[in-house]
C-alpha cells in the first residue's frame, strides 16, 4: 500500500483515477491543478471568481467537463490525508458554491464516519450545498479512486 506523506502527494493517483473515468464515459475535460493558481484557462471560464477572490481560495482540483449532452459541467475536488470532519465537508461545499459546480468530491484515505452516514440520513442537506450540487466521499485506496463505493453512491458525480 502506497504511504502518502501529505495531501499534495495524493493529487496525481487522484488526477489518474479521475482521467480514466472520464476518458472511459468518452467526455472531453480537462483537469485543472488549482492549489496553486488558477490557470488562465480557468480564469477565462471563471472571471469574477477568479479576479475577486484570487488566492484566498482555491480548491486542490478543479475538473472542468461535457456531459454526453454536450453541457459543461464543473467538479471540484478537495482532498485530505486524514479522517473526514465537519469543517472538512464545510470547506468543500464553500467551494462548490463559490465555482457553482455541479458536484464535489471530497477525498480521503479514511472511509466517511458511520455517524456521518447516519446524520446525512437524517439530515438531507448535510451533503448538499447551497446550489443543490452533491457532496460525494470517496476513499483513495491502493492508488485509485474508489469511486464505485462512494458516498452517496447514486451514481451521479459526472451526470
Amino acid at each position: 500500500m502506497k504511504m502518502y506523506e501529505k495531501e499534495v502527494d495524493m493529487y496525481p493517483d487522484i488526477i489518474d483515477s479521475i482521467s480514466k473515468k472520464l476518458s472511459f464515459l468518452g467526455y472531453k475535460y480537462k483537469v485543472f491543478k488549482t492549489w496553486q493558481s488558477f490557470d488562465p484557462e480557468l480564469k477565462a471560464m471563471y472571471p469574477q471568481v477568479c479576479a475577486i477572490l484570487n488566492k484566498d481560495v482555491l480548491p486542490d482540483i478543479t475538473v472542468v467537463y461535457e456531459n454526453e449532452n454536450g453541457e459543461r459541467k464543473c467538479l471540484i475536488i478537495e482532498v485530505k490525508k486524514k479522517d473526514l470532519t465537519i469543517k472538512d465537508i464545510g470547506q468543500a461545499k464553500i467551494y462548490t458554491d463559490i465555482f457553482n459546480a455541479d458536484s464535489v468530491l471530497l477525498v480521503s484515505l479514511v472511509k466517511i464516519r458511520k455517524s456521518f452516514v447516519e446524520f446525512s440520513k437524517y439530515n438531507d442537506i448535510f451533503l448538499k450545498c447551497a446550489n443543490g450540487a452533491q457532496l460525494y466521499t470517496c476513499v483513495l485506496e491502493n492508488e485509485h479512486l474508489q469511486l464505485q463505493s462512494c458516498y452517496p453512491s447514486d451514481g451521479g458525480i459526472f451526470k
